[in-house]
């Protein structure tokens, strides 16, 4: 449900799924930052309430797929910081589950100390899908704290950070798309060019000219007087 308050300089939207008052003036606190909302932050929210306007009564997440051209569009604008303030502020776990869902698909780290607050919700949908949002946004630090305290296996096991692969498996990988190219093992000729004058060139600073030079810059580096 979307009701409006409107006048000449101002107006606010109200969504039942988000459960606060926003307009373009509103600002929002992520963590020690505030954030002014502004039309495209408005426009971001609304096409939000949209989508969770289509929700079916039943858990299948197969109901986002006809939407996938405005997920596409909310990507496109940049919408960190807006769907952080709605998986912050929003009533409804539903509503945070599905802010914090596009969260992870639009990379950056907004936002991540802020959410990873939810680790420890009842709501176990929204516990698993910030695990796959933080994995996504590559917030290691955040998913150790989720391995150490989750009791759910599964959300841990999509906290548990898997092991690199050995180096000689990865240099392997890397050489099948490197072209090989074939060398003779004879000792290769040195070609100088005729143009080269022998004759011309500056003959070597002498040693003792060197090591005064050496000394100088140790004296330089250890403080000693010059």
């Amino acid at each position: 449900m979307e009701t409006q308050n409107s006048n000449l300089f101002r107006r606010e939207y109200y969504f039942q799924p988000f459960g606060f008052v926003f307009g373009r003036n509103s600002r929002f606190e992520i963590g020690n930052r505030k954030y002014r909302l502004g039309w495209r932050g408005v426009r971001i929210l609304r096409l939000l309430a949209a989508i969770e306007s289509h929700r079916p009564p039943t858990n299948s997440i197969c109901w986002l797929l006809p939407f996938r051209g405005w997920f596409r569009v909310l990507e496109r604008n940049q919408p960190r910081v807006f769907l952080t303030i709605v998986a912050l502020h929003a009533k409804d776990h539903r509503m945070r589950c599905l802010a914090i869902w596009i969260r992870g698909r639009c990379g950056g780290n907004i936002g991540i100390r802020a959410l990873s607050a939810f680790s420890g919700s009842e709501h176990r949908s929204l516990r698993k899908q910030l695990a796959q949002c933080l994995k996504k946004l590559g917030a290691w630090s955040e998913l150790r704290n989720i391995e150490e305290t989750e009791h759910d296996p599964q959300i841990r096991r999509i906290a548990m950070q898997s092991a690199p692969r050995p180096a000689s498996a990865r240099r392997t990988d890397f050489l099948k798309h490197v072209p090989r190219q074939t060398f003779s093992r004879s000792q290769p000729r040195l070609f100088v060019s005729p143009e080269v004058d022998w004759l011309q060139g500056k003959p070597a600073k002498p040693r003792s000219f060197i090591r005064a030079v050496l000394e100088r810059i140790h004296r330089l580096v250890t403080g000693w007087k010059v």
